[in-house]
């Protein structure tokens, strides 16, 4: 062995350094590995409740949307004498859209994601799959609004109500109670 050689052994040996073995280097990599993978696994169910819980804020948002501006309709056109008529109220399944209407002219209507308010509005609604409207017991000036949301994998839809309170019109019910 050359002296440099055996110079630097000493010198190592003397100060109580030593180099990585190949086990500890395998350790430390398969410890790295594991880490890594739960790190990547944790990101993945963390994405899939955020993209449920942002699903859910959405569906929030949509229903005071849909709140504001039916509140602001209703307002314009809550007249004297003015008759807000529901249809019959019908089964989920048989559902694409529920209208109220006060005159030809004026209706609200629930379809494709869309809020139409006649004669001009319409505010997108994505998160909501339909709307219902009926009256509360039987006090003509309340109408209560109903907005359901289908979610993958589960039957029953998520619902949120809100009852709009009309001060000159009054809500009739076409067809039965």
């Amino acid at each position: 062995m050359c002296k440099v050689t055996r110079i630097a052994k000493q010198h190592n040996a003397q100060n109580g350094k030593r180099g990585f073995t190949l086990v500890e280097l395998t350790v430390v990599m398969a410890l790295l590995a594991i880490l890594a993978t739960m790190i990547v696994t944790f990101s993945g169910l963390m994405s899939d409740f955020v993209a449920k819980e942002q699903a859910e804020y959405d569906f929030l948002e949509d229903v005071s949307t849909l709140k504001e501006s039916l509140s602001n309709w209703i307002a314009e056109n809550d007249v004297d004498g003015a008759k807000f008529t529901l249809t019959e109220k019908k089964t989920v399944n048989e559902i694409d859209y529920y209208s109220s209407v006060i005159s030809p002219i004026n209706q609200v209507k629930f379809s494709n994601g869309k809020l139409t308010l006649y004669p001009e509005t319409t505010v997108p609604l994505d998160e909501i799959s339909y709307i219902t409207f009926e009256c509360v017991g039987t006090n003509l000036n309340l109408l209560k609004c109903t907005a359901y949301r289908y979610v993958d994998g589960e039957e029953t839809p998520k619902t949120i109500s809100f009852v709009v309170a009309l001060r000159c019109a009054t809500v009739g019910v076409e067809g039965g109670a």
